[in-house]
């Protein structure tokens, strides 16, 4: 898909990427006149519940479990905290690094411990049968 064709203004706007043009989130929210699902008074509503439920499991899109959950969050927090605590969330703590997409674990500091361990493992005396190797 060209990057062109993505291009995102919001749900309730007129441009929008094609997959999301026929969404019956967007159509729910314009329907609404509320700019998120964060700001609907039926929230949690069938259709969200369902999303991350039986349908993530079903087209193997773990993310979308967690749709529901940082919706209800954005409602009680407001979406300038959520984004915040997402800022915060998704960062590493040691190195202030971005995490990747649902990693929860920070490779650079991944790759870290793990030089740190096969330099220390090279340094060691290493012996077969008693023979003395590596040094």
């Amino acid at each position: 898909m060209p990057k062109e064709t993505i291009r995102c203004e919001g749900c309730t706007s007129g441009i929008v990427p094609p997959q999301c043009a026929k969404c019956s989130f967007r159509d729910c929210a314009t329907q609404k006149g509320i700019v998120s699902c964060s700001e609907c008074e039926d929230l949690p509503c069938k259709a969200l519940t369902e999303l991350g439920g039986e349908r993530a499991r079903k087209d193997n899109l773990p993310h979308l479990s967690l749709c529901l959950g940082n919706l209800q969050t954005m409602k009680r927090v407001g979406v300038q905290d959520w984004l915040k605590q997402q800022d915060k969330r998704w960062s590493c703590e040691s190195y202030g690094r971005k995490l990747h997409w649902y990693s929860e674990t920070c490779h650079y500091v991944l790759v870290k411990v793990l030089s740190c361990l096969f330099l220390s493992f090279l340094s060691l005396p290493l012996s077969y049968n008693g023979y003395l190797l590596g040094m």
